[in-house]
């Protein structure tokens, strides 16, 4: 049979009691802000894969839009070929724009080692780091550079 306890026993087991559950509270909350924390990287996480899921097959078609401007700089005998190959590369161009992916514009801007390659430098008496010649369009992905433009720049002479 357990001992009667007295009042100052009782009122401190239930000091340590509520101490407990005060405790228990806490962790309780910080718990489920971990798991609300979780859920929201996890959603970020998972939008983040799916916006650039396709990314590497979308750079594959950046040459493909090279090698149709090129086919389109072509005179060809047959006009209905030309137009053929016009009406492909309008398409590719809206498929990928619908994708994210576009190309910039590089030349009479300063030269940005983020989004251009030099390839060449070209003596000149204007400002230094002037982009003149765009020999490949650069593209982003959804903000995101998928490929530097190859570009020529201005050096000054000296």
């Amino acid at each position: 049979m357990e001992k009667k306890k007295t009042k100052k026993e009782l009122e401190e087991e239930i000091k340590t009691k509520n101490k407990e559950i005060k405790e228990l509270r806490n962790k309780y909350l910080m718990a489920l802000a971990d798991l609300e924390n979780y859920k929201k990287r996890m959603k970020k996480e998972s939008e983040e894969f799916m916006k650039y899921a396709n990314e590497r097959l979308l750079k594959e078609f950046i040459p493909v839009v090279d090698n149709f401007e090129r086919a389109l700089m072509v005179k060809h005998s047959d006009n209905d070929f030309s137009k053929g190959i016009e009406l492909i590369y309008k398409h590719l161009l809206s498929i990928l724009k619908k994708e994210g992916v576009e190309a910039f514009k590089s030349v009479g801007k300063e030269f940005d080692p983020r989004y251009h390659e030099a390839v060449s430098v070209v003596p000149s008496k204007h400002k230094d780091g002037i982009v003149i010649e765009e020999l490949e369009k650069g593209y982003n992905l959804k903000g995101k550079l998928a490929r530097p433009a190859r570009v020529v720049v201005t050096q000054k002479r000296r």
